[in-house]
């Protein structure tokens, strides 16, 4: 009899951004009888959640020989609509096998990606936004009067972005 032991996983190579700033995850798990899932798991690096406590982003990667030994894969996800675009992670892979045992990776750390504005008022948005990913009111008291700055200056900052 062999004791069946857990799935392992791990990148093939480093997460990284894409050009069109999405996150491609190159990945391998095995196990020695037969894997049922791959997962990515995103957590913050300082360990907050996100409104909602939901303090990890999960996201089911694609798997096209489930049920066998061997899965080696790759993923090109959007992520930059999620609150923790352009804030630093940790990005974790988890494989499970048919017996519900579960494998997981070394954690890679990086910036998330995060859209790219060039307009000067949703430049200043988009960074005022991030502050609000900790729950704290002194940081909601500091955005919203960030907000009230960019908005008392949006015509100024638009005028200054369309002049020559």
């Amino acid at each position: 009899m062999v004791t069946d032991t857990p799935p392992e996983v791990e990148f093939l190579e480093p997460p990284k951004r894409t050009s069109r700033t999405y996150l491609r995850l190159d990945y391998e798990a095995r196990d020695d009888y037969a894997l049922t899932g791959v997962q990515a798991v995103i957590r913050l690096r300082e360990g907050q959640s996100v409104p909602g406590n939901d303090n990890a982003i999960r996201i089911e990667l694609p798997a096209p020989s489930l049920g066998l030994p061997l899965v080696k894969g790759n993923s090109i996800q959007d992520v930059t609509a999620h609150p923790w675009a352009g804030l630093p992670v940790e990005i974790r892979l988890h494989a499970l096998d048919a017996r519900g045992q579960a494998g997981a990776s070394d954690a890679f750390a990086m910036v998330l990606p995060e859209r790219v504005f060039n307009h000067p008022v949703a430049r200043a948005i988009f960074e005022v936004r991030k502050q609000l990913n900790t729950p704290d009111a002194a940081v909601v008291k500091g955005v919203v009067g960030a907000l009230e700055k960019i908005a008392s200056r949006a015509k100024d900052a638009a005028a200054a972005a369309a002049a020559p």
